[in-house]
């Protein structure tokens, strides 16, 4: 719901505020602003929460998540909602962060564990689906409606206060302190961990500029309606929750690093065919592909950096995939815009498929190099 709810009302909010000359820019950091704290607040967050427990941290997120979220529907004054907006991402980076870490704590079973976040994954996606359809919805009653979308979000604090928990501290570090027994100290393990969250950056920020450059490609070729594009942008979203539960099967006969070749490969070959599409049909398989490699995407890289690391700092692993989610998707675009100025929206989505291409051809080819030099796989998941 960080971008997909309010989107919608954007043009309604810039006329609104049509009096602040710099309203373009200040109207789309409504959007981007929480991006931005949600990716600067990951990490701080997984470190707070491995010290003193998920479950606190995880009902204060939710309620600052939908308090702040709503805040904009009462503020008339453009600097306090894009407060309201930083303090919606500070709760968002809350409810990214906690939720798997939680499954990973409660899933100490590999095969289990994968199953579970792959739903909590194939669940995210759906919520995108449902609220930009809600969001365009309340839009059209008003402008300022989609703001209390969030207020939804305290519907679950009563189930999250009676039904969340966490392994008591004691019982994790007791499981740590075996961990690290004999020859087994554990480590961090710095440079597969920059690698991911490196993949993660370039994957998740490239994704978001189908939904930021797809309307100007759709009009481009004669369908400028918004609610087509609305519909578009869905169509990924929903096949990433169809497709997003299929994880663990997946993953039984691929590695991390291949099952991460589909995503790169899948969004590098959406990205080819939006280069040459000239008809509606093909933008719609083009999504397909975008759907179908995405929906892997967060199920494989959390699995695949709990297996890598060790239990009593998973919260701050995960953390640092929020970052790294997060802070692809607010960088790209100023990597983008600068192309599509100069060469237009066409030769953007060239070079997106180009990165993505050889994103695809690494993780493998690092997987190697890293397996054929120690003798284990770097996307080894011990039990």
């Amino acid at each position: 719901m960080t971008v997909t709810a309010v989107a919608p009302s954007l043009p309604e909010l810039s006329v609104h505020f049509a009096d602040d000359p710099n309203i373009d820019l200040l109207a789309r950091l409504v959007v981007s602003i929480p991006t931005l704290l949600i990716a600067l607040s990951g990490p701080i967050i997984g470190g707070i929460a491995d010290r003193i427990g998920r479950r606190p941290i995880l009902l204060f997120g939710i309620v600052l998540y939908a308090l702040a979220g709503a805040l904009p529907y009462l503020l008339d004054n453009l600097a306090a909602i894009l407060a309201s907006r930083a303090a919606l991402g500070l709760g968002m980076g809350i409810l990214f962060t906690l939720p798997p870490t939680l499954l990973a704590d409660y899933y100490e079973n590999i095969p289990r564990r994968r199953r579970a976040i792959a739903i909590y994954a194939a669940a995210t996606a759906s919520g995108g689906v449902i609220f930009l359809l809600a969001g365009g919805l309340a839009a059209d009653i008003h402008w300022r409606a989609p703001f209390l979308l969030y207020l939804l979000g305290l519907v679950f604090l009563p189930s999250l206060y009676a039904t969340v928990n966490e392994p008591p501290r004691k019982a994790r570090a007791r499981g740590a302190r075996e961990e690290k027994s004999g020859s087994k100290r554990a480590l961090v393990p710095w440079p597969a961990l920059i690698a991911i969250y490196t993949m993660v950056l370039v994957t998740g920020g490239a994704f978001l500029q189908m939904p930021l450059n797809l309307p100007f490609l759709l009009v481009d070729i004669g369908f400028g309606r918004a609610s087509i594009a609305g519909y578009a942008i869905a169509w990924p979203l929903l096949l990433m929750a169809v497709a997003g539960p299929l994880y663990p099967h997946l993953r039984e006969r691929l590695s991390n690093a291949w099952i991460y070749t589909v995503v790169a490969g899948g969004l590098a070959l959406g990205y080819g065919l939006l280069t040459f599409a000239s008809s509606l049909t093909l933008v719609i398989v083009a999504l397909f592909c975008f759907g179908v490699g995405m929906s892997q995407m967060f199920a494989n890289t959390s699995t695949w950096l709990l297996g890598l690391t060790d239990s009593t700092i998973r919260a701050r692993v995960l953390g640092g995939l929020t970052m790294a989610i997060y802070a692809g998707q607010f960088v790209f675009p100023f990597v983008a815009q600068p192309i599509i100025r100069a060469a237009g929206i066409r030769t953007s989505f060239a070079a997106l498929c180009a990165i993505l291409v050889i994103m695809a051809i690494a993780a493998p080819l690092a997987s190697w190099l890293v397996r054929r030099r120690t003798g284990v796989s770097a996307d080894h998941q011990p039990l």
